[in-house]
């Protein structure tokens, strides 16, 4: 009778957890209706700890047809367990246990974090980029200008190094670089990923690696534009257990020379942000795109199908015939910022809400010599695809933005 009753359970458990927590990725619950049911879960795991080894043995002799469905509703059940133990913690500590990084700021234009690589831990800062998916450092072996003024990785002083010797090559908008892969352990914050590969720079081409503050690039797109579609740096961390979920999030201030700003690994926090978080599915698993409307100044809408969240890039990015339109209709920015009041907001349309871009957020203030200079916060470019626009740091740093990975969704919220 008792294993009677405990069968039933666990079946009840199943269904229930697949039907309450699995969710379909054009539904997105709001954090109270999660909270909430964290709370209606709070009964199911005191029996979580002991019916593990019985639904493997239950499944393998009975039900071997539905096995793999069983063990994944555990899973997402163990998740939602520890959904709640966060959930209890941040209540009690008005804080949150998610790891984190902590991001530099450099003229609001270049955010940066640091990780280590090797044993024991060699440091490097790094942008953390949404816009590629892999990561790579300057290697001890190289002769290039940069890698003079620049942090360079020892492999012979790391006793967790494996050579690999593969050949990398990458080319971004404003350069490129060639080496070859590497593997060791990569720490992000308080977490590690272990043998995790890499790419060591040997040649690095384009002066803004010169002028750059920070040493490498740490990927964070989907796996499909990884070169040589190795494995990315968060995917690694999640298959091995150093996150919960299979999300990160993005809080960028805009107090230039300030380290406010935070790369949260494991989900959305709520310091960063105020109001509710609309999430729009990504329409393709490359870059984190998804589906745009328009832009909106002065009344005049300029149509956009798609836009590109993309942290390593500063500014908003688009074609001539889009970015034209909207810097047209803004008017003139004194490089003496001047009157910056007197410039129009912009209104980014997504799905069913409008962004709003104040001229104090959209204009760039950069120092240089002890001199402020503005400059808009929009750039022509001549991109492969022409209705698509990059959503850069400028938009980034007014909403917090959340990479969800699970759900292939992006989440954005107004940020505090």
């Amino acid at each position: 009778m008792k294993l009677f009753i405990l069968i039933l359970s666990i079946l009840a458990l199943s269904v229930y957890t697949q039907k309450i927590y699995e969710i379909p990725i054009n539904h997105i619950d709001s954090e109270p209706e999660r909270n909430a049911k964290i709370v209606l879960h709070k009964s199911f795991s005191e029996m979580s700890d002991k019916i593990e080894d019985f639904i493997t043995t239950f499944s393998n002799k009975f039900l071997p047809n539905y096995k793999s469905q069983i063990l994944s509703n555990y899973e997402s059940f163990l998740n939602l367990k520890k959904r709640y133990t966060r959930f209890q913690s941040s209540l009690a500590s008005n804080a949150t246990d998610f790891p984190e990084v902590v991001i530099e700021d450099v003229m609001n234009a270049q955010y940066f974090g640091e990780i280590a690589l090797g044993t024991p831990p060699q440091k490097f800062k790094v942008v953390f980029d949404t816009g590629s998916s892999n990561l790579w450092v300057p290697s001890h072996s190289c002769w290039s200008i940069p890698c003079w003024i620049h942090n360079t990785f020892k492999s012979d002083k790391s006793s967790s190094f494996n050579k690999n010797g593969t050949n990398l090559e990458i080319r971004y908008g404003s350069g490129a670089i060639k080496g070859f892969f590497s593997n060791d352990h990569v720490t992000l914050g308080n977490v590690v990923a272990k043998n995790i590969t890499f790419g060591e720079a040997t040649k690095l081409s384009g002066v803004s690696f010169i002028a750059a503050k920070f040493d490498g690039i740490l990927g964070m797109g989907f796996r499909s534009i990884s070169i040589n579609h190795v494995i990315t740096i968060f995917e690694a961390l999640y298959e091995q257990k150093q996150i919960d979920e299979a999300s990160f999030s993005f809080y960028l201030s805009k107090t230039a020379g300030s380290s406010d700003s935070r790369l949260i690994l494991g989900g959305a926090d709520e310091r960063f942000y105020e109001g509710k978080l609309n999430y729009y599915p990504v329409i393709s698993e490359t870059y984190w795109v998804i589906a745009m409307n328009h832009f909106k100044v002065n009344g005049q809408e300029v149509k956009v199908s798609k836009a590109i969240m993309d942290t390593g890039t500063s500014l908003i990015v688009g074609s001539k015939d889009i970015i034209d339109k909207i810097n047209n209709q803004i008017g003139t920015v004194d490089a003496t910022c001047k009157d910056l009041d007197k410039l129009p907001d912009v209104s980014i349309s997504i799905g069913n809400e409008e962004y709003v871009l104040k001229p104090d957020d959209y204009v760039l203030k950069a120092g240089l010599f002890g001199y402020v200079q503005c400059v808009s916060g929009f750039m022509a470019m001549d991109l492969p695809l022409k209705d698509t626009v990059i959503l850069g740091d400028v938009f980034l740093k007014t909403y917090y933005t959340v990479f969800d990975m699970t759900h292939k969704q992006v989440g954005l919220a107004r940020a505090k």
